[in-house]
């Protein structure tokens, strides 16, 4: 239906515009007639065949350029400037056709009027060259409306000077018209008769082309000019209501209808606070000051609170402005219902607090960097807390600002990393604080949207405690290890001496016996040296060996009693001490003893072995295996501090009768200790001697024993001079003796 009425527009389009160019054409052809009438019959026809075509197409062409080729080429061009190369050359082809048409029209001329009178001859020419070139000029409307898509002459109403010439060119051609024709009638007419005859053809010749060419299209216009106003009006998503000065609903469109739930016929006439509360606007106030005002600017209201029909709330941004048309003021309300956005809003609002909230309360640091630059967006109060910076410092410094150069490098990489594959971490970098001091971190990164942009979302978390324990962790156990193997040591060697001791005895019985043998077969080797001479014994000159036998057989009984004596003391500093605490001790017999089980290291670590002690030492009460176990202790940490052999370690013992102790010192002249070490240095498992085996247990066994034993240990250290350690143990008093003697019944020995 809507394809066919475009048709019927389209086809009264292109008959008004062919009937104006007919009449144009007719009028020019008898115009030219008149002007040469009387020139034509002094010339040949071929030169007033040329004459008159050529004044035609003169007086045409500039009519049929301006009323159908330019609008009918107008927006093409405009578009594509090849398009006026095609009109150009249509325009000159339909000229020339017109000419052609006209020349062959007046070479035949006086055939065909030869019954024509003379009075009706230039009508005739008129009308022969309307009817022959017709053909040409629908054709012409045809081809544009197929091939370019003329452009109506509706549309030059757009155009006011265009349709002015229009109007004009169709006035002038119905007054040129009757100027020819009514001579020609014979009309016998009054005055008065023949001005309201004149009057009436001019009428009935412009009507016709005015209600084609101007009022049908005005009003088609028009039309379509309401049902494109109603289609907005309706189609617009926000409500407008118009009202009058009181604030008397005067239209209220779909929009609103679906908005408020009200009909529009409900609301015509009704005023406006039905609508909008009067606390909130004060609106016939308002609107009288928008009447009085001409050049008032539209007065815009934000989230103001409206009621739908069913009760519930809106939530609406309002502009109210004055229509500036004639006659009374009417006013315009556009009302744009913003309740979901308002809910997203205050949602996303409280969205927003929340994830603040986790944000600065996590237990992590979180960083957030910009994909590419890396560059700090934000961080939370637990990173400034972490580092020390502030949140400004950070952004301001980026990862410089508690990385150094080798950690920048790695933690750029990451970051790089995160852009590129999506996630990436690090367990284990070491950061700076603002202080200077080290924190170990870990940490994971991923892309994230947030609010619609890609970032990297960094979580950062102090792990120096833990990394701490563990540490401490591998050293207990690895330090457990060197205990449980110093155990299984202990037990090994207290096997290995009993196993030692059994060959040892006999080595001891038989060289005894071999020296005893020796000292009765020496007699008759003598008689056979008076006799015979010197002979070999054994590869040896027995001259020589005479003399050097005795050496060697006590050298072999001093080597294995020796040797009898390491096992004894080793058997006895491994055999647990029954009577711990109720013995007494000879402190210079432990040292003795203690010395002679590590004379092999101590030979091996100094040349200079000083050993001073002091004679008639009281006795001290405990057990000797244990402060045997101390001596051995100082001395092999004295021997280990040594830089070389050449330097002295010193093992004195005294008694102090102030205090009633017994007093045993070692010193060494090592390297001393550093201000840390002596704070640790009686802790279990601390040592400075890890990579040579030290187990750190010595010092805080050694300490446990004295404090069993009633006495004390301290140290005194310098750098590079040397380590002394003081052990101090307490005299047993003689009443002590005495009464320990009574309980066990030796009081009379």
């Amino acid at each position: 239906m809507q394809q066919t009425e475009v048709e019927k527009t389209q086809i009264t389009t292109l008959l008004g515009i062919f009937f104006m160019i007919m009449m144009a054409v007719f009028a020019a052809e008898v115009t030219v007639m008149q002007l040469y009438g009387d020139l034509f019959t002094h010339v040949s026809i071929v030169h007033g065949a040329f004459l008159d075509s050529s004044t035609l197409v003169l007086i045409i062409a500039l009519p049929l350029w301006f009323f159908v080729f330019r609008p009918a080429f107008r927006e093409k061009i405009r578009k594509d400037g090849a398009y006026a190369s095609i009109a150009f050359f249509l325009y000159l082809k339909i000229l020339a056709g017109l000419f052609l048409i006209q020349l062959l029209i007046m070479f035949f001329l006086p055939d065909l009027l030869v019954h024509v009178p003379p009075t009706l001859e230039n009508l005739a020419d008129g009308a022969l060259t309307v009817l022959f070139s017709a053909p040409l000029f629908w054709w012409l409307l045809y081809r544009l409306e197929l091939h370019y898509r003329l452009e109506p002459l509706a549309d030059f109403i757009d155009a006011p000077t265009t349709l002015y010439i229009l109007l004009l060119f169709m006035i002038f051609l119905a007054d040129m018209l009757q100027e020819i024709i009514f001579p020609q009638l014979h009309l016998q007419m009054s005055d008065v008769q023949f001005q309201l005859f004149d009057a009436l053809i001019t009428v009935l010749l412009i009507a016709p082309l005015l209600f084609i060419l101007v009022v049908r299209p005005l009003r088609r216009l028009a039309r379509s000019e309401m049902a494109r106003s109603n289609a907005i009006y309706d189609q617009v998503v926000d409500a407008i209501v118009k009202t009058d000065q009181e604030g008397t609903i005067a239209s209220f469109n779909l929009a609103a209808q679906n908005i408020f739930g009200f009909r529009a016929d409900e609301m015509i006439g009704k005023p406006t606070s039905i609508l909008l509360d009067s606390e909130q606007i004060d609106l016939p106030a308002l609107l009288q000051q928008l009447a009085t005002d001409a050049e008032a600017d539209p007065v815009k209201f934000n989230e103001l609170i409206a009621s739908r029909r069913d009760g519930s709330d809106l939530v609406l941004d309002v502009s109210i402005s004055k229509i500036k048309l004639e006659g009374p003021d009417e006013f315009l309300l556009l009302l744009r219902d913003i309740s979901d956005r308002k809910a997203a809003e205050d949602a996303l609002l409280a969205t927003d607090a929340i994830f603040r909230e986790i944000f600065n309360q996590s237990e992590d640091a979180i960083l957030f960097f910009e994909p590419g630059s890396g560059d700090i967006l934000d961080v939370n109060a637990r990173t400034e807390a972490l580092y020390g910076f502030s949140k400004r410092e950070l952004q301001e410094q980026g990862i410089k600002a508690f990385c150094d150069q080798d950690v920048l490098a790695r933690l750029a990489e990451m970051i790089r990393g995160i852009s590129t594959s999506g996630s990436a971490q690090i367990d284990r970098l070491v950061n700076l604080r603002q202080d200077g001091s080290a924190i170990v971190v870990s940490i994971r990164g991923k892309m994230m949207t947030l609010q619609g942009a890609q970032v990297i979302y960094c979580t950062v978390r102090d792990i120096s405690e833990r990394v701490r324990l563990e540490n401490e962790a591998l050293e207990i156990q690895a330090k457990l290890i060197h205990a449980n193997k110093m155990t299984s040591l202990g037990l090994l060697v207290s096997g290995v001496a009993h196993e030692i001791n059994n060959p040892n005895n006999y080595v001891l019985s038989n060289a005894q016996l071999l020296s005893k043998i020796w000292k009765d077969a020496l007699i008759i080797l003598e008689q056979y040296y008076q006799e015979h001479g010197d002979f070999l014994v054994g590869g040896i000159k027995f001259s020589e060996l005479e003399d050097h036998t005795p050496e060697i057989f006590h050298g072999i009984t001093d080597g294995s009693r020796r040797i009898n004596a390491i096992v004894t003391d080793l058997k006895r500093f491994v055999r647990q001490d029954t009577t711990l605490m109720m013995a007494e001790v000879d402190i210079n017999k432990v040292v003795s003893s203690a010395v002679s089980m590590l004379h092999h290291e101590l030979i091996k670590h100094t040349d200079n072995l000083q050993v001073r002690l002091v004679e008639n030492l009281p006795p001290v009460r405990g057990s000797s295996q244990q402060l045997g176990q101390v001596i051995i202790n100082l001395l092999m940490n004295a021997c280990q501090a040594l830089p070389d052999k050449s330097c002295t370690v010193r093992l004195e013992t005294a008694h102090d009768t102030e205090t009633g102790q017994v007093r045993i010192s070692v010193s060494d002249q090592g390297c001393g200790l550093s201000d840390e070490a002596g704070e640790k240095i009686f802790e279990p498992f601390f040592t400075t001697k890890m990579e040579v085996g030290g187990t750190g247990l010595g010092l805080s066994i050694s300490q446990t024993i004295v404090k069993d034993h009633g006495g004390q240990i301290d140290f005194s250290t310098e750098t590079n001079k040397g380590t002394t350690f003081i052990v101090r143990l307490p005299v047993e008093r003689c009443e002590n003796r005495q009464e320990r003697d009574v309980r066990t019944g030796k009081n009379g020995m």
